[in-house]
This record gives structure tokens, C-alpha cells and sequence, in this order.
């Protein structure tokens, strides 16, 4: 068989895998949009908690995780994803409590948006196995619609960005950001506002 002819099929084999496997993910989830598409592999966890708007794409290896229960602790989390998101490669998304992204964020790849820690630093919670301390949220993330998030960046609880903002690759967001901003580093720091900007 010709090389070209081999490539075409593999490309529509592996188009339809897809299509299948994102099928099976969206009736794991509460609300699933149109225009659906994970490719595999992917890990989704608490789907029932998981809303997703419409035309959400996303590359290998995305990880939504709603953790319902951990080491016998009952959590009440929320995954709420707006219309027309993408993620590129590695998006890990954890949740014990809310996570909200708006309308047309982008997100690059080898991503983190963790709302949640493995317990504190005083001494009783140090000395437990990490894996075995209880989960914790100082509070939600929200992030604004028409974002773009940049590779390898970290997003962590209690944290509100706004519209239009840009997140530079590799910054660790600690700290709430405005609209029409640009944030970059670590930890992440605003560098740049533009007033007025559409929306």
C-alpha cells in the first residue's frame, strides 16, 4: 500500500477513535456542550459535578478531576468550563471546591489549575504522608473569559483573572489579575493594563 494512502487512513482511524472516546467522556459529565472533542488519553473524575459549554477541544493527556471524597473527607466541588475553550497537551484541572472558566479561554499545554493543597505546614499535618493529609481550599478560581494561558503555567486557589488577560509561560498565579492585563513570572505580576479595551 502506498505510504501516502497508509497515512490518510491512520489519520481518519485515529479522527474516529476520538469522536468515539469523546462521546464516552461527555455522557460521564452533567452538562456537555456541542462540538465536544478529548483526545485520548484523558482522565476525568466526579463527571456528574463537570459542566461543559460548547466547541471545548482539547489535545492528549487532559485531566478533570472533581474530588468528591478524599481520605474520607466529602468535598462539594464544581467544574463549570464556558463555550469555545481549547487545551493543548497535559491540562490538569483539580477541584474540591469551584473552578470556573469563562468564554474562549485558550489554555497551552503542561498546565496546572488546582484549587486545593495536601494539608498545611504546622507539625501535625508534616508529619503525615503527604498522599494521606486532607485536601484544602483557601478558595475558588475564576478565570475570565477571552484568556490565554501560556505553556507550563500554574493557577492556584483563591484566584480571580479577568477578561482579555494574558498569562505568560511558566508563571505561577498566586494573586487575583485585572482585565486587559498581561501577568507574567514567578511568583506572576502584572507588567502591563490597558484601560477600556473591548471585551
Amino acid at each position: 500500500m502506498n505510504l501516502k494512502v497508509y497515512y490518510r487512513l491512520h489519520i481518519r482511524f485515529k479522527r474516529f477513535l476520538d469522536w468515539i472516546f469523546s462521546i464516552s467522556i461527555s455522557q460521564n459529565l452533567s452538562v456537555c456542550g456541542t462540538g465536544f472533542l478529548v483526545k485520548s488519553p484523558a482522565l476525568i473524575l466526579g463527571g456528574k459535578n463537570i459542566e461543559v459549554g460548547n466547541n471545548f477541544r482539547s489535545l492528549e493527556n487532559l485531566r478533570l478531576e472533581c474530588w468528591l471524597k478524599y481520605q474520607g473527607v466529602k468535598h462539594n466541588p464544581a467544574i463549570k468550563i464556558g463555550d469555545n475553550v481549547s487545551c493543548g497537551f497535559n491540562v490538569h484541572i483539580s477541584c474540591i471546591n469551584k473552578i470556573e472558566i469563562m468564554d474562549n479561554v485558550m489554555f497551552g499545554s503542561n498546565i496546572l489549575v488546582v484549587d486545593n493543597y495536601h494539608g498545611g505546614s504546622d507539625s501535625v499535618d508534616l508529619a503525615i504522608n503527604p498522599a494521606n493529609r486532607p485536601l484544602r481550599s483557601k478558595g475558588p478560581i475564576v478565570i475570565g473569559k477571552n484568556t490565554l494561558v501560556g505553556d507550563h503555567v500554574v493557577i492556584l486557589s483563591n484566584v480571580t483573572i479577568g477578561e482579555n488577560v494574558i498569562i505568560g509561560a511558566g508563571s505561577v498565579v498566586t494573586k487575583s489579575i485585572p482585565d486587559n492585563s498581561v501577568s507574567i513570572g514567578n511568583p506572576s505580576r502584572v507588567i502591563k493594563t490597558t484601560r477600556g479595551s473591548a471585551s
